[in-house]
């Protein structure tokens, strides 16, 4: 691990973090103590590597995970986020801390000149307090938008040193390991402490395959294969509003501009990065326990190991074994049934029709994403100032003229989903249920 490091250090050129820590989670971060004098005297950075992410990446998607945080190493900028803090704090403490002071100015005295000049002061307060409100906005959206520019030439940084191609693997798989690691501590959380995880990481690593087998993410490398398709899967959405008090980026974004950036291409490392630390079995025991304490997990329930934890997670959570030839349909829709005696006795095979092949399951998604889009024109029509601009198909748009583009959504809406045989092919879809119940369940 640390000979990974001070290859990125020399590539970088910035300064060795003062303490690297490992931590639980399936994240990769840089930090600082920010104190008052943080703000005018230099301080080391320090690295933390989730064990979450390592257990999910190959070693050279964990280069370029790595590389990304020192890209943040070589950013003066970072300190600007302790200048942020410092204000957040003296306006928040100004603008809700003062009640007490107000009351007194109110009621402490009985005469009503004191509570007359109380009533006045108190209305200059309230001004100050409007002014210090909207600077407060200002100074967040602004550092959070700064925040978003950092990551992208953190981004910059990892593809010039290591390998755009798996710079983007590891961003596509975040999201399914994180989900699988989440998924994992949620069973023992539900299941009120009667059991405890022996080792999460064996967990998380075997619930990635059952989410994997359910979304059709064939594995590479010992490890399943996120396509950017994948991303918009779900969501078929055209406009698009940016998030001004988001501090990272869409992972599209960030990807799209990962392909637009200089890069050295180093050669590829398919080996896992978990190779790399000795003892990980242990250590990810040992860390399993640590993050249990953090989440108040008392130490009462039986401790199990990867194996029983499966055969207990397939019986607590059963639509997790859903057919694969659903083809995800059921992860965002629940089934409806009507007639359960029915079911049973039905002798469809789910295998011999084509109900949820992909060019089907996405017109579902693309309906529902039409419609949402018409949803969120009417909205900005009504209240126009709710956000300044949004995007449609790269152009930029004001707020205004959302109602411009309705007809044209509208009619794309009629176009695409009021003929005879797009109409039937929805319904058939979603009558498609008549089929073994064995096979759903």
């Amino acid at each position: 691990m640390f000979a990974i490091i001070d290859e990125i250090v020399t590539e970088t050129n910035v300064q060795q973090p003062k303490k690297v820590f490992l931590s639980p989670d399936v994240n990769a971060s840089v930090s600082y103590n920010s104190i008052f004098w943080s703000m005018f005297l230099p301080v080391k950075k320090n690295l933390t590597i989730g064990m979450g992410l390592i257990n999910s990446v190959t070693i050279g998607e964990l280069k370029t995970v790595l590389a990304h945080e020192f890209g943040h190493f070589s950013e003066r900028s970072m300190k600007v986020g302790g200048y942020v803090n410092q204000a957040e704090k003296i306006i928040f403490d100004t603008v809700y801390n003062n009640k007490n002071y107000e009351n007194f100015l109110l009621h402490g005295y009985e005469h009503w000149a004191f509570k007359f000049f109380g009533m006045i002061s108190i209305g200059f307060i309230n001004v100050f307090q409007y002014i210090l409100k909207n600077l407060s906005d200002f100074l967040f959206k602004n550092h959070a938008s700064l925040r978003r520019e950092m990551e992208f030439h953190a981004d910059a940084i990892a593809t010039y040193i290591t390998n755009p191609k798996e710079q983007v693997s590891s961003l596509l798989r975040l999201e399914l390991s994180e989900t699988a690691f989440n998924s994992s501590f949620l069973f023992y959380t539900d299941d009120e402490q009667n059991y405890l995880p022996e080792n999460l990481y064996d967990n998380q690593t075997s619930v990635m395959k059952i989410i994997s087998e359910r979304n059709n993410h064939y594995y590479e490398h010992d490890l399943p294969k996120v396509n950017f398709d994948d991303l918009k899967r779900y969501n078929k959405a055209r406009i698009e509003i940016e998030d001004q008090w988001a501090s990272h980026p869409e992972t599209e974004k960030r990807i799209e501009m990962i392909g637009k950036n200089k890069t050295k291409n180093n050669p590829e490392n398919h080996d896992l990065a978990k190779s790399i630390i000795n003892g990980f079995n242990e250590i990810g025991k040992a860390l399993t326990k640590k993050f249990l304490t953090l989440h108040n997990i008392k130490n009462t329930g039986e401790v199990i190991d990867n194996e029983t934890f499966m055969e207990l997670y397939l019986i607590k959570y059963p639509n997790q074994v859903m057919n694969i030839n659903f083809n995800g349909y059921y992860e965002r829709h629940n089934p409806v049934l009507e007639d359960v005696e029915s079911l049973i006795n039905e002798t469809t095979d789910i295998t011999n029709n084509d109900f949820f092949n992909d060019e089907n399951v996405s017109l579902i998604h693309e309906k529902i994403g039409l419609e949402n889009d018409i949803y969120t024109l009417n909205h900005l029509t009504v209240n126009p100032k709710v956000i300044k601009t949004f995007k449609f198909n790269g152009k930029l748009y004001k707020s205004g003229e959302a109602k411009i583009l309705i007809p044209k959504f509208s009619k794309d809406f009629i176009n695409r989903f009021s003929n005879i045989s797009t109409i039937l092919q929805i319904v058939k879809i979603k009558k498609s249920l008549k089929i073994n119940i064995k096979n759903l369940l």
